[in-house]
């Protein structure tokens, strides 16, 4: 009964695209004001599934390289050590659209789930640390394809004491 009464919304979709992410101002355990030079890019995959007029679910799968340099003495700025890190995620998602024509169709969403970090492959010593990435986005998708995507992102370490928030833009293209 319900897939008759939903009829044409039932919609799939995957979404393949890539962006940047900057570190934002504050921590919970201080400033990032220690972060020189913070490069971080994206890569993710998306598939949503809508349920019903707008309203949608899904699931991402997000690899994130940085690399950068930071003030090993911090507050007193002592010694630049560089950094290199490997974090991949995934979420799931809720993400709703308030109208959609044929040029414009802004989004809102958010999602939550697992975050790994690894140290970049061939740097000497290993870590690994894990938690949970929380996010919020909006965007517009234009033409129905082209999505334009801003977000803060939101990692919580394991025992939910330090955030590392950043925020981020994406352009993703819709199948």
């Amino acid at each position: 009964m319900v897939p008759a009464i939903l009829g044409a919304q039932n919609k799939h979709s995957f979404e393949f695209g890539g962006g940047v992410s900057f570190p934002g101002e504050m921590t919970l355990d201080g400033s990032n004001e220690s972060l020189i030079g913070l490069h971080a890019m994206h890569l993710y995959g998306e598939y949503r599934y809508q349920i019903w007029r707008g309203l949608s679910v899904g699931a991402q799968y997000q690899l994130m390289p940085r690399w950068g340099s930071y003030y090993e003495g911090y507050p007193d700025k002592t010694e630049v050590a560089k950094f290199r890190d490997l974090t991949h995620s995934l979420n799931a998602l809720v993400e709703y659209r308030f109208f959609s024509t044929k040029m414009v169709s802004p989004f809102i969403g958010v999602g939550a789930g697992p975050q790994f970090q690894h140290k970049w492959p061939g740097d000497e010593g290993s870590w690994k640390k894990q938690g949970v990435d929380l996010h919020a986005r909006a965007g517009v998708e234009l033409f129905h394809h082209l999505r334009l995507t801003v977000g803060h992102l939101h990692y919580q370490s394991k025992v939910f004491r330090a955030a590392q928030p950043s925020y981020y833009f994406s352009a993703g293209w819709v199948f």
